[in-house]
């Protein structure tokens, strides 16, 4: 279904889609609750505000990762245009770029990478499982790389571009 791997340490296995949803839905109530009012959000990692603060602007989903906040990272007044001004800063940052480019030759590294015939195991997460409870998956990654490659694809149409996430909020006003 497109979802990220259940994590042990809670972290959820959100798609994009059901984030946007979420803070959509915050956005209604401190809207329809605190209207006027200034408000401070507390994010337990970067990814999330970032997502925010491409909402309000109206930039493309795919440029979030350029917005992500760093650990313990605090923005004031997260607006449509502070959010656009930012964005214009992060992408012509060379930090930007060596992050870009780094992350684009590790995309090559893997996709090049001979794949694994074996199947990986994983825990089932699910509240009913015991520790007995093992099943055998194939790694879904390989199958999409090599449905891709079929294709001449080099990645999958309309998805965001992530970088790894920070940590810690965003205020509005």
């Amino acid at each position: 279904d497109g979802r990220p791997p259940a994590n042990e340490d809670g972290t959820a296995n959100e798609t994009l889609y059901d984030q946007v949803v979420r803070l959509r839905q915050l956005m209604s109530i401190l809207e329809t609750q605190y209207s006027g009012d200034e408000i401070v959000l507390v994010f337990p990692d970067g990814g999330s505000p970032a997502l925010l603060s491409c909402l309000i602007a109206g930039i493309p989903l795919n440029k979030c990762h350029a917005l992500n906040f760093a650990p313990g990272e605090i923005r004031f007044n997260v607006n449509m245009e502070n959010s656009l001004k930012l964005l214009d800063e992060k992408i012509s940052s060379p930090e930007y770029n060596d992050a870009v480019t780094m992350g684009n030759e590790q995309l090559v590294a893997l996709r090049t990478a001979p794949v694994e015939e074996e199947e990986k195991k994983f825990v089932d997460p699910s509240p009913s499982a015991t520790a007995e409870t093992v099943a055998i998956k194939p790694s879904k990654q390989s199958e999409l790389a090599k449905a891709l490659a079929a294709d001449g694809q080099k990645e999958i149409p309309g998805s965001p571009d992530f970088f790894s996430f920070g940590a810690l909020g965003a205020a509005g006003s």
